[in-house]
């Protein structure tokens, strides 16, 4: 599932915590948010946010009426 446009955009916001938190160790003299930001920024705020995004689904619970699926979407029926 890609992200939505909403989702992008909290994912960008989000790129901005490896530099929040360099700044904490900076202020606090601890490296272990130095370290955090590291294996944040090895990994990539848009990679994540992507493939969380590909794990998330959705339940949905409809007693009557339709409902519009898109191309792509798979259904699983309980």
């Amino acid at each position: 599932m890609a992200l939505s446009d909403d989702g992008r955009e909290a994912a960008e916001w989000a790129s901005l915590v490896p530099g929040f938190l360099r700044g904490l160790g900076q202020l606090t003299g601890d490296a272990r948010f130095g370290d955090a930001a590291d294996a944040i920024a090895l990994v990539g705020i848009m990679d994540l946010a992507e493939l969380l995004a590909r794990l998330r689904s959705d339940a949905v619970a409809i007693d009557e009426g339709t409902l519009e699926i898109a191309e792509g979407v798979s259904i699983e029926l309980e």
